[in-house]
């Protein structure tokens, strides 16, 4: 099954920067593709998170927090589309927060912060390492998802919006998976 993977922390403030369609190009071998600028990356080859994971911190210049997620889990969430609601429609952003693991224990939900009327941050749905969290601009201190949720919940996280995950089922529906050879060097396409 193809993987997508989160990088945490990249392309923001100067720090951790790299160009990701280069990071792509490099890992041609796993049928990688880029979306976007905030590392956030198609797997298409059905390999192992652990070799997955050793391509991409390979490759890197700096040390990264990789969240890996298998394909069908994305596909999965963006069916279930957990901003379908009144209270999301109503929200001026939705982002997913992707959990570095699963939680243990459920939270009760749905959570807002700060609680009340004026909420900025309201977490309405987990799905698996997914947290769907909405957003309002109320007031003048600014609250973020990610910040919001990893307190909240004590797992690191890294979050997008939810267009980018549209755009990740996209590039997994057009293209097909791939299976490693024996060597797990180069990529020799699925037929069905």
């Amino acid at each position: 099954m193809p993987s997508v993977v989160f990088i945490r922390g990249v392309n923001v403030g100067g720090h951790n920067v790299f160009r990701p369609s280069v990071l792509a190009t490099q890992l041609a071998d796993l049928g990688v593709v880029s979306i976007g600028a905030v590392g956030t990356f198609v797997v298409r080859a059905e390999a192992d998170h652990a070799t997955i994971r050793r391509a991409f911190l390979k490759r890197l210049s700096f040390d990264a927090q990789l969240m890996i997620c298998p394909a069908r889990d994305v596909i999965d969430l963006v069916n279930l589309d957990p901003f379908s609601s009144d209270i999301a429609r109503k929200a001026d952003a939705h982002y997913v927060c992707v959990l570095e693991q699963r939680l243990r224990k459920r939270p009760r939900l749905p959570f807002y912060v700060p609680e009340g009327r004026n909420w900025q941050v309201g977490v309405t749905a987990i799905h698996g390492q997914f947290v769907a969290a909405l957003f309002r601009r109320v007031g003048k201190n600014v609250l973020y998802p990610n910040q919001v949720v990893e307190k909240w919940l004590g797992v690191a996280t890294t979050t997008r919006g939810w267009p980018t995950l549209l755009k990740v089922r996209q590039a997994l529906e057009r293209g097909p998976a791939i299976t490693m050879n024996a060597k797990g060097a180069k990529p020799a396409k699925k037929t069905t």
